[in-house]
């Protein structure tokens, strides 16, 4: 497929934080995998071969990242391209303007979804716009764009996070096609949903709806992003798992699990070890050590090193370090994180490098 996809990337991910502090919101890990990547992997199953990438919020994280995973994907041109001061949702994709002289996607890098973009690239040039935006009928869209349309698809009303006039459920998924005409009514620091869509549709431009979407979650808060997970593992949507699969457990390889059970759905990264625990609807991250442990219902990041804990409906951020005798509920814990013997810890966000 020839069309560029542009990525937007740059965002900060507050509503994510502490996880956020220290990564870009598009880098946080789904199954084990960053957000981003998924994204380019679903999209080069349709043939895409050409990404933008709108950078700003750590943006180094993420260059680092693909330039380290991407180097045997010789056919995949991905290209960063740096805000220097925030320029808005649609006011970084004109920024990558000098790069686009055709029809081109656009995608939130903090989205997950399940459609077909060739179809939507079909839908788009039948119908002849300027653009068309994908959109998922939500049962509350108060915090979304909302449109309403005619029986051709065609936007008649656009609104974003409507509190009230409510009109309509069909919420704008953050996944576009565009003309390159759209960068005529983008200005410097323009959201699209507060400032270019209406603008379009008062300048008597037409904008169409596709609403052929299975799947969409966006990532941005803690239960989202861990609804995300869990939708993975219950195959509500398809992503590539690098573990491999037994039954409705997936392990990586140069595991070690002795004297335990993994229950419900559940996923063990590569080069964990787990001795004498118990683990429950869970995703641990590759090269985790977990000993004499109760984990449940939790996302465990990467090099975790817990011994003697119990962990319910928790996010642990990478490189944590929990002792014996702590029980944490309801926690999201930074990065480098260490608790000592015998805390409880409960309904609370932790900032990273913090002792307990």
């Amino acid at each position: 497929m020839k069309h560029k996809v542009v990525v937007m990337a740059g965002g900060k991910g507050e509503r994510l934080r502490p996880l956020t502090f220290t990564r870009p919101k598009p880098l946080l890990p789904i199954v084990n995998k960053p957000t981003l990547q998924h994204i380019v992997e679903k999209l080069r199953d349709f043939g895409c071969r050409e990404f933008i990438f709108t950078l700003g919020y750590l943006s180094n994280r993420i260059k680092e990242y693909f330039r380290r995973h991407c180097k045997g994907e010789k056919d995949t041109l991905i290209k960063f391209v740096e805000e220097s001061k925030p320029l808005g949702t649609a006011g970084g994709v004109k920024n990558v303007a000098e790069f686009i002289d055709s029809t081109f996607i656009v995608w939130s890098g903090d989205v997950l979804a399940s459609l077909d973009i060739k179809d939507m690239l079909k839908f788009h040039r039948k119908c002849g716009g300027i653009g068309t935006i994908a959109f998922t009928r939500v049962e509350d869209p108060r915090e979304y764009g909302i449109a309403e349309v005619d029986d051709s698809y065609r936007i008649v009303r656009y609104i974003e996070k409507p509190k009230t006039n409510i009109f309509s459920n069909l919420a704008n998924c953050g996944i576009y096609i565009f003309e390159p005409e759209i960068f005529d009514f983008i200005e410097d620091g323009d959201d699209f949903s507060r400032d270019v869509f209406p603008r379009i549709l008062n300048n008597s431009h037409d904008l169409y709806a596709y609403s052929d979407v299975t799947y969409w979650n966006d990532i941005g808060r803690p239960h989202t992003y861990k609804k995300a997970n869990k939708d993975v593992l219950y195959g509500k949507v398809k992503l590539k798992i690098s573990e491999r699969k037994k039954g409705d457990i997936w392990i990586g390889h140069d595991c070690v699990v002795e004297n335990s059970k993994i229950k419900g759905r559940s996923l063990i990264g590569i080069g964990c070890s787990i001795e004498s625990s118990e683990i429950s609807q869970c995703v641990v991250g590759r090269n985790a050590k977990i000993r004499n442990s109760v984990i449940e219902n939790s996302i465990i990041f990467g090099n975790v090193k817990i011994d003697g804990a119990k962990i319910v409906n928790c996010i642990i951020g990478d490189s944590c370090i929990i002792k014996r005798n702590n029980v944490l509920r309801n926690a999201i814990v930074g990065d480098n994180c260490k608790f000592l013997d015998g805390r409880v810890i409960e309904n609370i966000s932790i900032k990273p490098h913090t002792i307990i």
